[in-house]
């Protein structure tokens, strides 16, 4: 989202402008995703807007993502129905396949 008004609300806060780079590889389904979290290391997390802000906040403030990919891989694979963890309840299949 390109909202002029965040710059005002996060001083502290390094905006660099997208020329098409981030959007062109992460969000080429804009419909399906909504935000994107990327780590300095290159992992990156990709949510829709069904994804809880409270969620969010795990992943940026947790460095060790292995646990995420756990539950999601297992979410995936079928071992848990209704999904493990963070992906509890997010049954679309199709969007939780890119989340990673």
């Amino acid at each position: 989202m390109d909202d002029p008004s965040l710059e005002k609300a996060f001083k502290d806060f390094k905006w660099l402008k997208d020329r098409g780079t981030i959007k062109n590889t992460f969000f080429a389904y804009h419909k399906l995703h909504h935000a994107l979290i990327l780590k300095s290391n290159g992992e990156y997390f990709l949510a829709g807007a069904h994804f809880k802000t409270k969620y969010y906040k795990k992943f940026i403030n947790n460095k060790d993502w292995y646990e995420y990919k756990r539950d999601h891989k297992e979410t995936l694979n079928g071992k848990y129905p209704k999904g493990k963890g963070v992906f509890k309840h997010h049954l679309d299949r199709y969007h939780l396949k890119a989340c990673f």
